[in-house]
């Protein structure tokens, strides 16, 4: 399956309220254009052997069924090469709308992943709720509460690039205002809006940090669980960084995350 990309048409169609509404319409429409062009997929070929063929005429098709296989595969290269181009001349032109500082880098951002990831095919990986819980309580010894019945999911390193997007524009620290846990449901929310993705959870938990090996202070914070097709591995969204095995280090730093719970909508 490829990347599901409807919701950048949304993201325009919602910001045609905020004004250059002519320019978001004719970008939408574009946008519309390119989400329905999806890369051509190579043509499978015909292993069935129909009885009375001859050796030549088997070489004939296997041949024809090779040479359409190329052709596939440069039409899907060459379509994928075009929406890229496309999504350049998006870009420009948000760059020079008047918006909100904060919309536009959301879309630029958006943008940016898809032209990363466009043209690779994304397997997508669905499951119930209770699948997710199992595998949350199997890695992280936790209970994980789900709000909806089923989640969809991908691998880990897809997913590493779309966490990677959704932070982009830097977002920074504000005491009491933008801090641990705005940065965790941040992430959770932003994942599930631009790609579908609803298995990034805000999780709970203790951490312990020690500065060169010496324990320097605790406390209570919040972080991301996030579920892949077959594990769950922690996520720090302040540092854009998974956690292995509970731990984190960062220079002369090492913070060890104690997980209490994992809140998945």
């Amino acid at each position: 399956m490829s990347m599901d990309m409807g919701n950048f048409g949304m993201w325009m169609s919602k910001l045609g309220e905020l004004g250059e509404i002519g320019k978001l319409g004719e970008l939408n429409t574009k946008l519309s254009e390119i989400i329905q062009s999806k890369p051509i997929q190579p043509s499978q070929p015909n292993t069935s052997n129909q009885t009375g063929q001859t050796g030549q005429t088997e070489q004939t098709e296997q041949s024809n069924q090779s040479n359409q296989s190329n052709q596939s595969n440069q039409s899907g290269q060459t379509n994928a090469s075009n929406q890229i181009e496309e999504l350049k001349n998006i870009l420009n032109v948000v760059k020079n709308l008047n918006l909100p500082n904060h919309q536009k880098i959301a879309i630029e951002s958006s943008i940016l992943c898809a032209m990363d990831v466009i043209g690779e095919k994304i397997t997508y990986t669905e499951m119930t709720y209770s699948k997710l819980q199992n595998i949350v309580n199997r890695d992280l010894g936790i209970k994980a509460v789900c709000f909806d019945k089923n989640y969809r999911t991908t691998d880990i390193k897809t997913l590493e690039k779309m966490l990677t997007s959704t932070l982009d524009y830097k977002i920074k620290y504000v005491n009491d205002l933008f801090d641990c846990d705005n940065f965790a449901k941040y992430v959770s929310s932003t994942m599930a809006l631009e790609f579908g993705i609803n298995t990034v959870g805000e999780a709970v938990g203790m951490i312990f940090i020690f500065k060169d090996g010496v324990f320097s202070g605790m406390g209570l914070h919040a972080f991301n669980a996030v579920v892949t097709a077959d594990r769950c591995v922690l996520y720090e969204p302040q540092l854009n960084k998974f956690i292995e095995g509970h731990t984190l280090k960062v220079n002369d730093v090492t913070v060890v995350y104690i997980p209490f719970s994992a809140v998945f909508g």
